[in-house]
């Protein structure tokens, strides 16, 4: 099955002229930061390209035709033409940068996150705002200096065992995440109260919050995740934290109001349109009048909408797609293996569907690792 002409003019429409990428971070063996990944751009070749590292010119840049980050000796120019085919003229491209040790251990001085940025020639930004990649130089630098979960529990969060990962990605959560509570609520993440993380597996972006201060109550169905964060991270809070196990279906251990904000990443992702809307109702019941809500939706820039006419169509059709099931948490769900789903929706579904408890504020494009849109709503 092909995608029509008409199909291709959409995306093609949807998508404009944006340039993406997608940056993992590594460490040779020298102790210096290497930065891979794709960057891809509506037009072939791409503008020519410059990286900062909190703001200072790394000189050791390469790009190129797409190289499989798992194996970089092995050369794919053609490896992104499903997802990038609504692109005229597109192809993926590579990115690979070394940045010394100096400047990481410089920014881990400063006990800030440090932020990766690509440029173009004229040094305006290369891509969307949310492809900046924040990195916590202290845990580059010493990985055991902060706890981090088995690879298994990790695979159950991100869908491959990669602790470096795990360990920042976090932070680009953060990101959209506080941008998202701005809009909402007009509140900094230090302002907005005590924050429920629906949905929190192993902690990868509880652990930030807690690192800021930031009361937090996180709740998921992987009582294993639970119980190692409460182990890991509870006692390690300057707030109140606290983790609970959570059913497939509601009520929270929570009483009305009892929360100020609400996140849910890669969430409601996994969720048929049954308990999609048990699960809506009930964190409209926990929050308070007003509270801000980030939820995470797989939307058209999906890589799985991109390379599946199918799906697409769907999507365009009913506004929502629920139907296929998914194995990341198997081992967690037992019996109940039909509970975890591919889910994806338009913002069409999203106004229809999830406006009687919520008003929606905003949708972040891409906000999620390109992949997944993040909704901006504010509870009524």
């Amino acid at each position: 099955m092909d995608f029509t002409a008409e199909e291709i003019g959409f995306l093609k429409g949807f998508f404009g002229q944006e340039g993406r990428a997608r940056l993992y971070l590594r460490q040779d063996a020298d102790g210096h930061l290497l930065v891979q990944g794709w960057y891809s751009w509506p037009g072939r070749p791409p503008p020519p390209l410059a990286m900062t590292f909190n703001g200072e010119a790394v000189e050791e840049l390469a790009t190129g035709p797409w190289v499989n980050p798992d194996d970089p000796t092995r050369a794919e120019p053609a490896a992104l033409a499903p997802a990038f085919c609504w692109w005229p003229g597109n192809r993926g491209w590579h990115v690979s940068a070394r940045v010394p040790r100096r400047l990481v251990e410089a920014a881990a001085a400063t006990g800030r996150p440090a932020a990766i940025r690509l440029r173009d020639a004229a040094g305006q930004p290369a891509t969307s705002r949310w492809d900046v990649v924040w990195m916590d130089a202290r845990a580059f630098l010493d990985p055991d200096a902060e706890p981090a979960p088995p690879p298994a529990m990790i695979r159950r969060v991100m869908g491959y065992e990669d602790r470096s990962d795990w360990q920042q990605s976090g932070l680009c959560n953060l990101d959209y995440v506080a941008a998202g509570f701005q809009q909402a609520a007009m509140a900094g993440l230090a302002e907005v109260g005590r924050v429920l993380e629906w949905g929190c597996g192993s902690g990868r972006l509880s652990r930030h919050l807690i690192a800021r201060g930031v009361p937090v109550a996180g709740v998921d169905i992987d009582a294993e995740a639970i119980a190692w964060c409460n182990r890991h991270l509870a006692p390690r809070a300057r707030a109140a934290a606290e983790f609970r196990v959570s059913g497939l279906a509601p009520p929270l251990p929570y009483s009305d109001a009892t929360f100020d904000a609400a996140i849910g990443v890669s969430v409601i992702t996994h969720l048929d349109a049954e308990h999609e809307a048990m699960w809506l109702g009930e964190l409209a019941r926990v929050l308070r009048p007003g509270a801000p809500c980030v939820l995470t939706v797989q939307g058209f820039r999906a890589f799985s909408v991109l390379a599946n006419p199918r799906l697409l169509r769907e999507l365009r059709g009913a506004g929502a797609s629920h139907g296929t099931i998914g194995h990341l948490l198997d081992e967690v769900l037992g019996e109940n293996q039909d509970y975890y789903r591919e889910a994806f929706h338009t913002e069409e579904w999203i106004r229809a569907r999830w406006t009687t408890h919520f008003e929606l504020v905003s949708v972040l494009p891409g906000a999620h690792f390109v992949m997944q849109d993040a909704v901006v709503l504010r509870r009524r």
